[in-house]
């Protein structure tokens, strides 16, 4: 009787192990599960996080390679630093021939590169140019107007780092006004330009030979 009573006890303690064991391991199996989805949603953001900085990243990208204007960056020594698509297709280069290796007055006619020359120190002292024209001079030896307009980017302590700029390909502006110049200057009628206010601001020669006004 005796040894039947400890047996009996011997599996109550058996099975209240076993339920203590299975509830713990349950637990532990709760827990880990618990810390794996944690660790995967973490993991998750973080990826989706780390891929939208990229297509923001693409898209910036994107914008400075194609925008409509050129895109360029020059050092204090006047060196091409970086150039977008539009400006090397402006020019008829491939990246690796400019960014690194030219000079931007190399791609400049000499007048132009002189007037570079000229105002490049101006430039990194006010760190500010707007709507300059230049003569640039393609790889292939033609050459176009661009109007060119920068600011400066400098470090905390004030220093010129790089220039950030804009070119626009104005040619076309350039032979129209040109046409127009030429459409002024042999035409025998009495052609004006004036401004808002009703004040002249340009005359064909008509003008002085028919009524004696000088300009």
């Amino acid at each position: 009787g005796l040894l039947a009573q400890r047996n009996a006890e011997s599996r109550r303690r058996a099975e209240r192990a076993m339920v203590t064991i299975f509830v713990g391991s349950a637990a532990g199996f709760a827990l880990v599960g618990l810390s794996s989805y944690k660790s995967y949603a973490e993991i998750k953001a973080r990826q989706q996080a780390e891929a939208e900085v990229r297509r923001a990243a693409a898209q910036i990208e994107d914008l400075y390679n194609n925008a409509p204007c050129g895109y360029c960056s020059v050092d204090k020594d006047g060196q091409v630093r970086a150039m977008n698509n539009t400006e090397l297709a402006m020019l008829g280069y491939p990246r690796e021939e400019v960014v690194g290796r030219k000079l931007f007055t190399e791609l400049l006619t000499p007048a132009s590169g002189e007037t570079f020359r000229r105002q490049f120190p101006e430039f990194v002292s006010t760190g500010r140019i707007v709507d300059v024209e230049f003569e640039f001079v393609r790889k292939d030896g033609t050459t176009f107007t661009g109007l060119l307009s920068a600011t400066a980017i400098k470090d905390e302590a004030g220093n010129f780092v790089r220039s950030r700029s804009t070119t626009l390909d104005i040619s076309a502006r350039k032979q129209a006004e040109a046409e127009r110049d030429r459409f002024f200057n042999i035409s025998l009628d009495l052609l004006g330009i004036a401004s808002a206010d009703g004040r002249f601001k340009r005359f064909s020669p008509g003008v002085t030979d028919l009524l004696g006004w000088s300009a």
